[in-house]
C-alpha cells in the first residue's frame, strides 16, 4: 500500500501515542485483542475518534508481521 506523506505521519503519531499508552515497543508489538479495544475505549471516553488510531494500529500489524520491519530500522 502506498500511503501520502501527511497519512504516513499522521499513522506514525497514531503508533508512537500506542507504544506510549502501553509504556514500551516491545508491549505494543505483543498487544492482543482485549489491549487494543481497551486503549480504543480510552480514547472514546476522551471523546477522541478511533478510526484513524485504529488504522494505524492495523498498519503497525501488519508491518511488523510482514517481515519488512526486519529490514528497516525507524
Amino acid at each position: 500500500d502506498r500511503h501520502a506523506p501527511s497519512t504516513v505521519k499522521r499513522y506514525l503519531k497514531e503508533i508512537y501515542l500506542f507504544i506510549g499508552y502501553l509504556g514500551t515497543e516491545e508491549k505494543a508489538a505483543s498487544a492482543d485483542y482485549k489491549t487494543i479495544t481497551e486503549y480504543l475505549e480510552q480514547l472514546r471516553k476522551r471523546k477522541i475518534g478511533v478510526r484513524v488510531p485504529l488504522f494505524a494500529i492495523k498498519k503497525y500489524f501488519s508491518y511488523s508481521n510482514s517481515g519488512a520491519a526486519q529490514r528497516r530500522v525507524f
